[in-house]
């Protein structure tokens, strides 16, 4: 009911016990919730095509149709993270925040049927009347009882681990670093897990790299 919201009377309901997939349609509509916590819709109807695309319109669909599922989010907050123009659509990725500390989820895989791979937490495909498609990983977030002392690395020990764990990133000139920050990575998983901080480097050609954090005592 979160999920349909105001309009579920109108979807027809179904669950494919083979992929484990709860399916909720219309003749226009299409969302599939997925063992792992992800959200799928489609706008499934005939799209008018058009030149121009108004990125502050799409972009109002996009937040409109986040605004209606917002019951969704447990214990997290949503920010945009990036905008892209496709011509006939923008897609509108966000990310969430826990306690104030980002949460990624870098080449995330999905049971979806196109097998995509995410690397956010909600992707929005709008144009200026609609959203068009989406994916929404849902996941609660709350503090654990397990604490910890991390050991924060200087610059040069961060990169030497980062080298040591990506072997692609000895070549020099091979990446441009857009980004380092402490954060939480989210792998694809059904069941629970403990999300520990982590260094997260972003590159400007969109490659991104999740280093552990040591535990101080740890070598």
């Amino acid at each position: 009911d979160e999920i349909l919201g105001s309009e579920k009377e109108s979807y027809e309901r179904g669950f494919d016990e083979f992929n484990r997939i709860s399916v909720f349609r219309t003749l226009s509509n299409t969302f599939r919730l997925y063992m792992d916590g992800l959200l799928e819709y489609k706008f499934i109807d005939k799209v008018e095509k058009t030149d121009v695309i108004d990125e502050s319109e799409a972009f109002e669909e996009a937040a409109k149709f986040i605004e209606t599922k917002k019951s969704l989010l447990k214990g997290v907050e949503i920010y945009l993270s990036d905008v892209v123009n496709n011509g006939s659509y923008y897609t509108f990725s966000f990310d969430y925040k826990f306690e104030g500390v980002p949460v990624f989820f870098n080449e995330y895989f999905s049971s979806t049927r196109d097998k995509t791979t995410l690397n956010h937490a909600v992707v929005i495909k709008a144009n200026s009347t609609r959203v068009l498609e989406c994916y929404w990983i849902l996941k609660d977030f709350s503090n654990g009882n397990e604490k910890v002392v991390l050991k924060v690395n200087n610059f040069a020990e961060l990169m030497e681990e980062a080298v040591g764990t990506y072997k692609e990133l000895s070549s020099k000139g091979s990446y441009v670093i857009k980004d380092i920050s402490i954060s939480y990575a989210v792998v694809h998983s059904d069941d629970s897990q403990t999300l520990k901080p982590v260094w997260f480097i972003e590159t400007i050609n969109g490659k991104n790299y999740v280093i552990p954090m040591l535990e101080k005592g740890a070598n």
